[in-house]
């Protein structure tokens, strides 16, 4: 058991920069706010901006939240086929159970920094962008 618990300890480690890899200049969360749906849910609104010069079409993405002194709330995957315009905006909305988000209820807005983490993106020419 010890060999197995290793062994995928050694394949974390080794795929540990490659999960970090990303832009996180090209999104940025212009708006964000949260409300309790019921007593178990409760939904996420945001506002992502583009800062490409191109539209996107299609993109690897996630969104999350740091608390000011440096916790991590989420982070969520953004939808993969939204498409934002060039210097435009995308709003989604994403209702989570709890032990997700919850915590952006609670917390004084001030105290948290909204922050996107782009892996890959297509553009509207079908060119495409890694970042690693």
């Amino acid at each position: 058991m010890r060999r197995v618990l290793w062994a995928f300890a050694l394949v974390l480690a080794g795929t540990a920069p490659a999960l970090a890899a990303c832009n996180d200049d090209l999104l940025t969360i212009s708006m964000w706010s949260i409300k309790p749906v019921d007593s178990h849910m409760n939904e996420l609104s945001f506002t992502v901006r583009s800062s490409a010069g191109k539209g996107i079409r299609m993109l690897d993405a996630q969104l999350g939240f740091t608390d000011a002194l440096g916790a991590t709330i989420g982070p969520l995957e953004i939808d993969r086929d939204i498409t934002i315009p060039a210097g435009g905006t995308f709003t989604g909305k994403r209702v989570w159970g709890p032990f997700t988000i919850e915590r952006l209820l609670k917390v004084n807005a001030d105290d948290i920094t909204a922050y996107t983490c782009v892996r890959a993106v297509i553009y509207d020419d079908g060119s495409k962008e890694t970042f690693e």
